[in-house]
């Protein structure tokens, strides 16, 4: 928007980020195509069409996600921030409505638990391709909207993904990531994400200050396995030396977290993840 062509450390910022994300090269992540300065002196990028509908509209439409089918969107998600992560790229905004999801022809057997234990496979008919937007332009975009020059401290994301130390000001690096992640799959999960009040202010205290509740007993009703709860308590430590250190390390524990329904390759002999490569709320 023109507005934000008068901040000359903007725009410097909002390229570099452009550039960044085009360096990626990783399908899970959006394409920017070109980007530059037009001769009227706005900034703009051109990125890829997608069909599609993000993961907050299909949370507020249907609610919680089946445990499978979030295991595999949030291990498509770490695999695109592995690769921004490995290129210095770190998101800072993530959250339902910056991950699009595509729906792609089954390409796997779906394994479901029978109520007498046996393994009855069948043949999945669709999934979702998952597509992670925005990387770092949020952050560009929301500091020169509300101050004409940088300030140390301030705090920029939105609330309810936020993480600890993004919630205090201070500089933050890709574990920021994942604690953001922990909280989209306790969202998925749970129907709504762990923290939620009316002011952003409250929202942000309880990122610093409370501990992430158990999504076993936020929504007992919900198939969510112990090792599931696992993974989104420590993705979500507020040391962030406590949490998972990379990605890889998150999706490593994602794959040992199915339940009743897992996922198996054509040909491959036991259950598991393949690998890819709410109520109602307003924000």
């Amino acid at each position: 928007h023109p507005q934000f062509a008068r901040y000359q450390e903007a725009i410097h910022r909002f390229l570099r980020e452009a550039r960044a994300a085009t360096s990626i090269n990783h399908p899970n992540i959006v394409d920017v195509t070109d980007f530059g300065i037009l001769p009227e002196g706005p900034v703009y990028f051109v990125m890829e069409y997608l069909e599609g509908e993000s993961l907050e509209d299909l949370i507020e439409k249907e609610g919680a996600v089946e445990l499978h089918r979030a295991l595999n969107v949030a291990n498509q998600i770490a695999l695109a921030l592995e690769a921004a992560h490995a290129v210095g790229v770190i998101h800072r905004d993530l959250k339902p409505d910056n991950i699009m999801l595509m729906k792609k022809p089954g390409r796997r057997d779906l394994v479901r638990m029978a109520p007498d234990h046996s393994w009855i496979t069948e043949r999945e008919e669709s999934y979702d391709f998952v597509k992670v937007l925005d990387f770092g332009i949020a952050k560009v975009l929301i500091q020169d909207e509300l101050m004409a020059e940088t300030v140390q401290g301030a705090v920029f994301g939105t609330p309810e993904y936020m993480s600890p130390e993004a919630a205090r000001g201070e500089d933050v690096d890709h574990r920021a990531d994942v604690y953001s992640l922990g909280v989209i799959l306790f969202d998925m999960l749970c129907g709504r994400p762990p923290f939620e009040a009316s002011q952003s202010s409250d929202v942000l205290n309880m990122h610093i200050n409370q501990p992430p509740p158990s999504p076993r007993e936020f929504a007992p009703h919900r198939e969510i396995t112990e090792a599931a709860e696992k993974v989104i308590l420590r993705a979500m430590q507020k040391d962030a030396n406590k949490r998972y250190q990379t990605m890889a390390d998150f999706r490593r524990d994602v794959e040992n977290s199915y339940g009743t329904v897992s996922y198996r390759r054509h040909g491959s002999g036991v259950p598991g993840i393949a690998p890819v490569g709410r109520e109602a709320r307003k924000r």
